[in-house]
């Protein structure tokens, strides 16, 4: 039987398809491992994008609370949004507490301000589901980063 890319396959020593490759088994064996590790990486990184969150003015997370008390309105689903993006959160309700899905991603630091875009008082909360705006205010907005993202870089860009 002939094939139509016959030619393509019998280039290398042995008719191998891939004559560059080694035939060495430890160095094929360690190059299967070691790219199926990164792929398994870069997996996991455009995994844990983004978050979930609720807004809420009842003193905590309940989530038996009316859609007057919470942000996105019960029973909506919580909002998702990127990590490193900030976020106003709606107005004239004093936002008393804020909820993140901690079940994709443990490890989720959370910082609160009183102001709009991210400025003013601030408050850290790390790998917290619940926690309370900054002291003597309301939360105006938000910002959560992960392990994933640059840390250090975004709570330096905001002078945290």
């Amino acid at each position: 039987m002939s094939y139509p890319y016959e030619d393509l396959a019998s280039t290398g020593p042995n008719n191998d398809l891939f004559p560059s490759v080694q035939t060495n088994n430890l160095n094929t064996n360690m190059q299967m491992k070691l790219t199926a590790a990164s792929i398994f990486f870069v997996a996991q990184l455009a995994a844990v994008q983004a978050y979930n969150w609720r807004l809420y003015n009842n003193g905590g997370c309940d989530h038996n609370s009316g859609a007057a008390k919470t942000f996105p309105p019960l029973p909506a689903p919580p909002r998702s949004i990127d990590f490193g993006v900030c976020v106003t959160s709606p107005q004239p309700v004093s936002w008393t507490n804020l909820e993140v899905d901690l079940s994709l991603n443990p490890q989720i630091d959370v910082f609160k301000f009183c102001n709009a875009n991210c400025t003013g008082n601030s408050v850290e909360a790390l790998n917290n589901y619940c926690s309370p705006a900054p002291a003597g205010c309301a939360i105006g907005s938000f910002i959560a980063f992960s392990p994933v993202t640059s840390v250090k870089k975004a709570k330096e860009d905001l002078k945290l």
